[in-house]
């Protein structure tokens, strides 16, 4: 069951009255992911793989499944992010490519229209179907308030670029090969602080997929070393479970010829002191960039021995 208090917090994120804008229970969410998944995901084999990932928009999640993995955990503090991904793995299900693309894609005139919704609806979870049900009477029935509200963050060509960085819907072809896919799903409302110490005390993983928390380090620890104090209790816990070859994705940085900021994390002997290992190896994976002309990249780090 769904909580008047989450109901209250919905409501308060609908009127941008929130306080846990970008970290909390109840957050914004992203409608698409805003980094280029397929271009680092592509260079990485996740057939039946065991991975992790954040949870995010889904999008990582889903692009997990359309390549193979067998066992998807999906972590986020936000847990908003769990509805997401559910009312879009469900409409993967329900709706064709075309109709998919139509509810979801916000320059589409169907977008989060209710009569596509109704049809998803009685095959969402229990509590993510009170949760849109909710969403969408607050929002008058109007897909295009609902999608433009302060529920989402409003990424200008998020919508645009899709089908370009989710494999899942890059073509029709990708998209009923998602469909046919069946993959053991778990989910856990938690931190990265917190995340290690939710699994399965002696699962070990293939993948571990981060995003770019890291971005947030210093607002997770509030302290000068903020980077290193990330790397050693967040990341190093996790890359500690992954089996023989398995790879965390650290983290992504975004045009990395002109983002000087993050410079500093793109050093093989700082991971490996951190982490107190010699067991990495360390790798950059290089792609296309959201940013047209750029090149973002991947910190991969894989487990040797």
């Amino acid at each position: 069951m769904v909580s008047p208090k989450t109901f209250t917090e919905i409501q308060k994120l609908l009127d941008n009255e929130s306080e846990m804008r970008q970290f909390g229970n109840i957050a914004k969410l992203y409608p698409f992911t805003t980094e280029n998944i397929s271009g680092y995901l592509d260079g990485i084999d996740i057939e039946d793989k065991n991975v992790i990932s954040v949870t995010g928009s889904g999008d990582h999640i889903l692009n997990l499944v359309c390549l193979g993995a067998t066992k998807v955990t999906g972590f986020d503090v936000n847990s908003l992010s769990h509805h997401m991904t559910n009312l879009k793995l469900t409409a993967m299900q329900v709706l064709e490519y075309e109709a998919f693309l139509g509810y979801f894609v916000n320059d589409s005139k169907s977008v989060y229209n209710y009569k596509t919704y109704t049809q998803i609806r009685s095959h969402l979870r229990p509590e993510t179907r009170m949760i849109f049900d909710y969403i969408y009477l607050q929002s008058d029935y109007d897909g295009r308030k609902l999608r433009n509200s302060h529920l989402f963050y409003q990424h200008p060509n998020v919508d645009v670029y899709a089908c370009t960085y989710n494999r899942y819907i890059r073509n029709k072809k990708s998209y009923h090969k998602m469909k046919s896919r069946r993959s053991e799903f778990h989910w856990h409302h938690t931190s990265i602080r917190e995340l290690e110490a939710t699994l399965p005390i002696d699962e070990k993983y293939d993948l571990v997929l981060l995003s770019n928390v890291m971005d947030y380090a210093k607002q997770i620890f509030r302290i000068k070393q903020s980077d290193e104090m990330f790397i050693r209790e967040c990341i190093k816990p996790l890359f500690d479970r992954l089996n023989v070859n398995g790879i965390v994705v650290a983290q992504c940085i975004f045009a990395v010829e002109s983002n000087h900021a993050s410079s500093g994390l793109r050093d093989g002997k700082l991971w490996r002191d951190v982490l107190d290992t010699e067991r990495l190896e360390y790798i950059e994976y290089l792609h296309d960039s959201v940013i047209p002309g750029e090149e973002d990249v991947a910190i991969m780090l894989k487990k040797t021995r």
